[in-house]
């Protein structure tokens, strides 16, 4: 697998964990599928795929749009673990959010720590909540929060779903959700397929794999 590519699979990564991490609540998110995108300011169009959420585990399937790469990745978030699958080489590699963080020293909050209907609880953020918006029929709270780790990004979360459904940051990364449907994914989504090999993290990333 290309550096590239793999770069590519990281940004998906990085952003799923922060739009999650910081923006899970108290009260759990609904069970629900949905269509994702990642884009950059322009309309430039990165990633393409689903999103799965049967909480405390989340699933995203991601395509690389310009070079048809493939890539999955779930997230239990009680064992603070994720495992990143590469369907083209049927390996899988298991992640630990800690030490993830840790090693990307972006100090991103992982985990339903946050309460979404309040960010600023958090002294390290500066939050400011705007007007609430509709996004194709579906009613969300808009907050701009900056913090000196995460930069600037601003955050559309559904007030039924208890979960953000687009999250704009400050280089121009868009990730959002549409097409969503209501209701518990099969629960083999959140399982690494059979016959798969554990490799080691990262390892993918090696020039000429």
């Amino acid at each position: 697998m290309s550096q590239n590519i793999f770069s590519k699979l990281c940004i998906g990564v990085v952003v799923l964990l922060s739009a999650i991490g910081a923006f899970a609540q108290d009260h759990k998110p609904l069970s629900f599928s949905a269509d994702s995108k990642l884009t950059k300011t322009g309309g430039q169009e990165i990633t393409a795929g689903k999103l799965y959420i049967a909480w405390p585990k989340v699933r995203m399937d991601m395509k690389d749009v310009r070079y048809g790469f493939t890539s999955s990745v779930i997230i239990d978030y009680v064992k603070q673990k994720a495992i990143a699958i590469l369907p083209q080489y049927q390996t899988y590699s298991e992640i630990n959010l800690d030490q993830q963080n840790q090693t990307m020293k972006s100090n991103l909050p992982v985990g339903p720590n946050i309460d979404a209907s309040n960010p600023c609880a958090r002294t390290d953020w500066s939050c400011k909540k705007l007007d609430p918006q509709t996004i194709a029929g579906r009613s969300c709270e808009v907050w701009e929060i900056v913090s000196d780790k995460l930069g600037s990004i601003t955050t559309w979360i559904d007030t039924k779903l208890n979960f953000p459904i687009k999250t704009k940051s400050a280089d121009g990364y868009i990730l959002e959700y549409t097409n969503v449907q209501e209701g518990q994914p099969a629960p083999a989504l959140f399982q690494v397929p059979p016959g798969y090999k554990k490799s080691a993290a990262h390892s993918e990333s090696t020039p000429g794999r």
